[in-house]
Order: C-alpha cells, then structure tokens, then sequence
C-alpha cells in the first residue's frame, strides 16, 4: 500500500508512504458490483480490487464472497426466512407464467400479502421493493408487471423474490416524547431492526438500530422511507410482552448465522490470483418481528425473523454514534477487534515477509490533503443519505 488515510483525533489525514506498507487486513468498500450505478466509480472500483490479488493478509469478504453474501435467498437458512419463491431471467418470464406461480405461491402461503424484491448486490436498501395486497385481478396485474420490470433490469447474477410479507407488531408515537416531524404522528408505522455482527469466537452482536417507516410501505431510513431510531425505543413503542426472550434471540443470531456461513466458505475455492485470507468478517442483518399472538394484557407476542443479510458494507454507524451518546463506534468496534486478532495471529508470517522484500513499516510518510469528493462523483447533494435519527 502506497497511501492511506487515518484518524487523527480531529478528523482524516491522508498519508503517503515513502515506502510501501504490506496489508494486514483489507476491507473493500469499493466493490465493482455494489457501486455498479456510478460509473465514475469504476476506476477506484478497479484499483481497490487489484489489492485482492495474491493477499496473503486477511480480506473482509472478496470480489466473489461478496455475490454469495448479497444473494438474499442464498444467505437466508431453513430456521430464518420468510416463506419465498425465486425467479430469474432464464425463466419463462411471460405474464401468465408469473402470474400462475404468484397465485399459486399466495394459495400456498394461505395469505395475500406479498413483497417482491431484486436480489443482487447492486440493489441496495429498499431498491425495487414493493408490498402488494392482492385483494383482485388489478392487484395481481400490477405484482406481475413488477416481477417483469425488475427481471429486465436484472443481469445474469441477479434474479427475484416473492416473499410473503412478515405480520409485525406496529409502532405509533406519542407526541409527549417524539422528537421528529410533527406530521408523522398521525401514522402507524412497521420497523425493521438492522443487527450488526461480527465474526469471532461467540458470533459477537455488536449493536444494532430500528429503521421505522409509514405501514405498508417498504422501510428504509433513507430522506423518503423513515427514519432510525433505537431498537430499545421500538421495543418500547410496540409494547413487546416478551422483550427479554426477543432480544436473547436477536442477540443470539449473528452466532447462529457465522455457524451456517463459515461452514459454506470452508468449501469456496480460491480463484487463481486471488486472495489467501478473505472471510466474511461482518454482516449486516435485516430482522423483523413476526407477531405471533398477543398475551393476557393485549400486548403483542413476537419471534424475530432474518430477512435478508447485507455486506460490511452494511451502513447506519454514524446514525448509531447519533442515538447512543457515550458508546460512540460501539457498532462497529466488534469487527475492528476482530481484523487485530486475525492480524495478531499471522504477524510472524507478515513480518518474515517484511524481512525478505523491498516492503517495511518505515515511518516516514507524507500528509496531503484529499484530492477526492466521494460524494460530489456519486452525484452531489441529491443522492447523498441524509440519515433522519429521532428518539420515540
């Protein structure tokens, strides 16, 4: 590595070594199919892809890791997923076609309340996604011309989901503790609990966030989806009755998820060139909770459910560091501790390699100033995540 950047207490440097520094852990940001919809992305896209080449140091997930870990039914296992049909484009993608399987689906499922979604790690957030309650022929038309929309858009990677819609216990606000738009306290509002875990010995839980958005519409904390807020004031909110056996359950599902995950990528084969070390360090879980009844009082009984698993590149750190003051990078430390103790453990490794190339951990660097706007090539101020972050 030739440059870099760090903190410094006040903010970034951006460093030049004199000398190049071999990498210990590499965690790809930039990964050519999740920036795909930025053209002038693709230059640094390729650039940080050329680090994977023969990395003997550990990598947080890869090029081809990345495809399987943001295919949402591949990541999904038999004790998490919501009921779900898959379509791609080498299927017969004609209307009856699809609407046959979606009729057939909802007679199945015994419920008329489907999302359909793009699976593919260039869709992101609540990209594509629609809820439909198919109440006739109209409703059912218009579920088939989306399947057909998304399918033409979709490459050769990317493919479909029919998935019958999780029933969950929904969220007003009370106007004496909201600290947001006035407006919204007349909605009824469904959540989505966004878990971040890192991959360790226990499958840590680092933290994680609600994502609260109007009722029947897909929900995201982006300007026009929702907004954030903690899971403890979702909770609290929805009047969970079994509160501490959902949060054990939540708690406990990076570790069951890794335990499924790291067995598939024990039988993943490196490509030639590729790198020696690269794992799935950290992902993102989309929870929800399934309303299961309701106990004697009428507060809502609930089970939590994964319904899609994202990347490290998975986001809402700094609206985290925004609702919980004082534990700021809390959600995010897990997986910093765990890239040092896989660092720790190859360091003889690294350091014999050190000793016998041109590479060293000399100090002698130069600091310059940034000559990239990230935000400006994504687009500008319109495209850029305004994160809402409001206590309820």
């Amino acid at each position: 590595m030739n440059q870099g950047i760090r903190f410094n207490g006040k903010g970034l440097e951006y460093v030049k070594f004199k000398k190049p520094r071999i990498i210990g852990l590499y965690v790809n940001f930039l990964s050519c199919s999740s920036w795909a919809e930025y053209p002038k992305m693709q230059p640094l896209c390729i650039q940080a892809k050329n680090f994977e080449v023969n990395n003997i140091g550990f990598m947080s997930s890869s090029s081809s890791i990345e495809l399987d870990i943001n295919d949402k039914l591949f990541t999904r296992s038999s004790l998490t997923e919501p009921l779900t049909i898959l379509l791609n484009s080498s299927d017969d993608a004609s209307k009856k076609t699809v609407a046959d399987k979606i009729k057939e689906f909802v007679s199945m499922i015994q419920y008329n309340q489907i999302v359909i979604k793009p699976s593919g790690p260039r869709f992101c957030s609540c990209d594509g996604v629609k809820i439909f309650k198919l109440e006739s022929e109209g409703d059912l038309e218009g579920a088939v011309d989306h399947v057909l929309h998304l399918l033409s858009i979709c490459s050769d990677n990317d493919s479909v989901l029919v998935d019958k819609k999780i029933e969950s216990p929904t969220i007003s606000l009370d106007k004496s503790t909201f600290n947001g738009p006035v407006a919204l306290l007349d909605h009824k509002f469904d959540w989505v609990l966004r878990v971040v875990c890192a991959k360790n010995a226990n499958g840590e839980t680092c933290g994680g966030l609600a994502r609260v958005g109007k009722r029947g519409a897909p929900v995201n904390a982006g300007p026009n989806g929702g907004f954030w807020t903690s899971i403890e004031d979702a909770f609290r909110r929805a009047e969970i009755s079994n509160w501490d056996e959902c949060f054990r359950e939540i708690k406990d599902l990076g570790r069951k998820f890794f335990e499924e995950w790291s067995q598939y990528e024990k039988t993943m084969t490196r490509a030639d060139g590729g790198p020696y070390r690269a794992e799935t360090m950290m992902v993102g879980l989309d929870v929800m909770l399934h309303l299961d009844g309701f106990d004697e009082h009428g507060k809502p009984i609930a089970s939590p459910y994964i319904i899609e698993v994202n990347d490290h590149d998975c986001g809402g750190f700094d609206a985290y560091d925004i609702l919980t003051p004082g534990n700021e990078g809390g959600m995010i430390r897990g997986f910093i501790n765990a890239g040092l103790q896989r660092i720790d453990s190859i360091k003889d490794e690294l350091l014999k390699k050190l000793r016998n190339s041109s590479f060293d951990l000399s100090k002698e660097e130069t600091i310059y100033e940034c000559p990239l706007d990230i935000n400006a090539i994504r687009g500008g101020g319109s495209e850029r995540m305004d994160y809402n972050c409001f206590r309820i």
